[in-house]
């Protein structure tokens, strides 16, 4: 076994299909202000020439490491990485995205001053041929655990994203990204938090998040549908002794009501009421905490019912019941 080198960082990147967007990713993270870390780039059996670029960033810089492995997944790549990792400390930038120069700086900086074993920024969105601007901001909050669970969930100052923090990698010593399941950050996070006595949380913007259609979560489907409602189940399940369970219940229950609005607003019937029958188990397992939840309204109840009863009954009243704006 490896030793951890002190205040070392291991920047994760699963490779796949991102041979546009490659380059402007690696050069971003290499970069960086701090330059303790080491650079994990995952070739997750990419069938263009991410591979070869990898590969040719690496002979010029020492602290790049490439794995070349066959396609198992984004969540399999992370995986490897974390396996291979010598840091104290793992981030992961998703490689069709970029990163401040003072990304893992700002981070370090917080979580070490903090005692965190999470720290988190704010993410820019930008489009192809855009160009991020970023923004620093010195004010940061600090939150205990049940504070970080609640803004996760509930108040969603947090996101479940895994790419805009910097985590102890103890916390990993027993959790994984789960293999072949979309939506692996939802399934994810919520356990990590669960394992964190700090989590620092600045709203300085110094992630660049790429929004394109191509992307795994630019694309929609029933698999997509399905693996969600799985996990909300998961989490609801896993949450269901906290004492702030009814808080975060209705934070887990607006992933799906969300889910909900779009499936009135989809004319696909087929892959409406394919997704209604994975739904119907949910809302039958927790009727009861929906109906009595004091912070789920009314009309959600209402929208979550008739989902289950009939999407073509949701889609005719959508005109009427859908949020406004």
């Amino acid at each position: 076994m490896q030793n951890q080198i002190d205040n070392l960082i291991s920047i994760i990147v699963p490779v796949y299909k991102v041979e546009k967007y490659l380059n402007k990713c690696i050069d971003s993270i290499l970069n960086q202000s701090f330059t303790n870390f080491e650079l994990i780039l995952v070739d997750d059996g990419s069938p263009d020439n991410c591979g070869k670029i990898c590969d040719e960033y690496a002979s010029k810089d020492n602290r790049i490491k490439v794995i070349h492995k066959q396609n198992g997944g984004l969540s399999d790549a992370r995986n490897a990485g974390i396996d291979v990792s010598c840091g104290e400390y793992l981030a992961f930038i998703d490689s069709d995205d970029y990163i401040s120069t003072e990304f893992i700086k700002t981070l370090y900086d917080l979580a070490k001053n903090n005692d965190a074993e999470i720290s988190v920024c704010d993410a820019v969105l930008v489009k192809e041929e855009e160009n991020a601007e970023y923004f620093y901001n010195e004010q940061f909050e600090v939150f205990n655990k049940e504070q970080s669970l609640l803004n996760l969930t509930y108040y969603r100052k947090l996101t479940v994203n895994a790419w805009n923090k910097l985590y102890k990698k103890e916390l990993f010593d027993d959790i994984r990204y789960p293999k072949g399941k979309l939506y692996e950050d939802l399934a994810t996070t919520y356990k990590l938090f669960n394992k964190c006595n700090k989590v620092v949380y600045t709203p300085s913007k110094l992630y660049a998040y790429l929004q394109r259609d191509t992307s795994i979560m630019g694309q929609t489907g029933y698999k997509m549908k399905k693996d969600k409602v799985e996990i909300v189940d998961e989490m609801a399940d896993f949450f269901s002794s906290n004492e702030n369970y009814p808080k975060i219940f209705a934070g887990i229950f607006n992933y799906v009501i969300n889910d909900v609005y779009k499936m009135a607003s989809s004319g696909n019937l087929i892959a409406c009421e394919e997704y209604r029958v994975e739904l119907k188990k949910w809302y039958k397992k927790y009727k009861n905490i929906i109906k009595t939840c004091q912070y789920i309204s009314k009309k959600d109840r209402l929208v979550m019912k008739m989902g289950v009863k009939s999407p073509r009954l949701l889609q005719f009243l959508y005109y009427r019941i859908r949020p406004k704006g």
